[in-house]
């Protein structure tokens, strides 16, 4: 009996220890698997720190070129008005020089008359509305939304005060008492300040 007993307890010590270095071997394998994802996952983490800090400094950039192209869009607004500005007076000066070139009959008997040397019919104060008018196309308007009913004569001191003539320059030229025009230019003073 004893022989049987010898040989059953070697081959339980033997499956013990099979058994035995299985769950070791399992262990070691679960253990490298788990630092394996450990490892795998710290990886992903690190990638996605370096993908953030990587768009970061990209919507950086993005940023500073989108400042300076909006500054530069600034700029050229800047220059664009000046350039409309530049325009607008150019565009008045030709017609100011227009009115020179195409008025200058009525120009010269405006001076003589402003200098009392000649007298102004209805024809030539329709030709100095209209001359005016071409230079100052917005004066006609302004003055109508600005005033009251205005007589011939109003219109008159009007006109001769929107191309810059003095108190006596407009009592020669319309013939006023000097009180009336100086009570008038007093009234529609605002007109020597419209450009």
């Amino acid at each position: 009996m004893s022989d049987i007993i010898y040989y059953v307890q070697p081959s339980a010590d033997r499956y013990m220890l099979a058994v035995l270095i299985a769950l070791v071997m399992m262990v070691v394998l679960v253990y490298a698997v788990a630092i394996y994802y450990m490892r795998r996952k710290e990886k992903m983490i690190v990638n996605s720190q370096t993908e953030i800090v990587r768009r970061t400094m990209c919507l950086d950039d993005a940023n500073e070129r989108l400042k300076s192209v909006e500054k530069l869009l600034e700029d050229t607004q800047d220059k664009l008005e000046e350039k409309r500005q530049q325009s607008l007076s150019l565009l008045q000066m030709l017609h100011h020089s227009e009115m020179q070139e195409n008025a200058t009959d009525i120009v010269a008997k405006v001076r003589m008359a402003a200098e009392g040397k000649t007298k102004i019919n209805d024809e030539d104060w329709k030709e100095l509305f209209s001359a005016i008018n071409s230079v100052y196309p917005d004066f006609a308007d302004m003055l109508l939304s600005r005033t009251t009913a205005l007589n011939e004569q109003q219109m008159q001191v009007c006109y001769l005060m929107r191309i810059g003539m003095s108190n006596p320059q407009i009592r020669n030229v319309t013939d006023l008492p000097r009180t009336t025009i100086w009570r008038w230019t007093k009234t529609y003073a605002w007109i020597y300040e419209v450009k």
